[in-house]
């Protein structure tokens, strides 16, 4: 199991995973974009936390995700100081393309029938 979860977390898998999706993207905002696709909404401190990154780069991340039209962003009803994320429907549509070539690569690491 740790040789698994090692080979799918290094950075370089994450390169080969957006090619084989086809997704042109930074490999530094992947993670925001997953993390955002997985919360379904979330803030940007919340975000940062989660991912371990200061929020003031999360933020730029965010923004950047946001002009390339995968994520959109709001202010919270309960609180408008609070800037909510989520994913466009593009963004969705990306992330299912990832998650197409995730179940691939996974087939072909594993070398077993994994739908």
């Amino acid at each position: 199991m740790f040789e698994i979860v090692t080979f799918f977390n290094r950075p370089k898998q994450d390169k080969m995973l957006l090619r084989k999706a086809g997704v042109e993207l930074d490999t530094a905002l992947f993670p925001v974009l997953v993390r955002i696709g997985i919360q379904k909404k979330t803030g940007i401190v919340e975000l940062a936390d989660q991912l371990g990154r200061d929020h003031s780069t999360v933020s730029r991340q965010v923004d950047k995700l946001q002009t390339f039209g995968v994520v959109e962003s709001a202010a919270a009803k309960s609180d408008g100081r609070v800037r909510e994320i989520r994913l466009s429907n593009d963004g969705k549509a990306l992330l299912a393309k990832i998650a197409k070539a995730r179940r691939t690569l996974m087939r072909e690491a594993l070398g077993c029938g994994i739908r």
